[in-house]
């Protein structure tokens, strides 16, 4: 079996879906994740590695860490020679200050973080505070300030 494989059957496991869902959730053909599974094929582009490690973490979360073991499985594979099996791919969370949105990372004071966690916190708790933020929403469309 090849490395890549192995990567993607123990992430198959360990998110307890198939092949299918996969191919469902990542848009991908079915029998090219089914070539990948069984060592059939091991060219796997860098966008078919984001789009399988998407479908592997739907939520966004553990996207980095299925990313990284793909990368490492496929990675493992290509290369050859003495330090081949020296490959570590190491994933670093992003500092508290930077925030990743649809439109790009920004900036934001550790004030403002921990307001926009207090309001996340509560959003979905708190009835009052999600028809506040609603009112914000509007408000703010009603300005012209969009996302």
């Amino acid at each position: 079996m090849s490395c890549l494989s192995i990567v993607i059957g123990g992430l198959i496991a360990k998110y307890k879906t198939n092949i299918f869902d996969l191919a469902d959730a990542s848009g991908l053909d079915d029998r090219k994740i089914h070539a990948w599974r069984s060592s059939r094929d091991s060219i796997i582009t860098p966008k078919e590695l984001v789009r399988l490690a998407r479908a592997f973490c739907p939520k966004g979360q553990g996207f980095i860490e299925a990313h990284a073991a793909l990368l490492h499985g496929y990675l493992s594979e290509r290369c050859t020679g003495p330090g081949a099996k020296l490959i570590c791919l190491e994933t670093v969370p992003y500092p508290d200050w930077i925030i990743t949105t649809s439109f790009g990372r920004v900036h934001i004071t550790p004030r403002t973080r921990r307001d926009l966690q207090f309001i996340h916190n509560l959003i979905w708790r708190n009835q009052k505070v999600c028809s506040m933020v609603r009112a914000l929403v509007k408000t703010c469309e009603k300005q012209g300030i969009k996302q």
